[in-house]
């Protein structure tokens, strides 16, 4: 299991739930870092 960095989306492949996971778990942890990112920089 891993990412698969320039996959189809549009295509039929499946993810099982914890490749869907991971997927879910790192974006929310790039959006929260873009946030912090954001929020430090409007407060400089």
């Amino acid at each position: 299991m891993g990412i698969r960095h320039g996959m189809d989306l549009k295509g039929d492949t499946e993810f099982g739930a914890a490749e869907a996971r991971l997927y879910c778990d790192r974006t929310s942890s790039y959006i929260a870092y873009l946030l912090s990112e954001h929020t430090r920089l409007h407060r400089a």
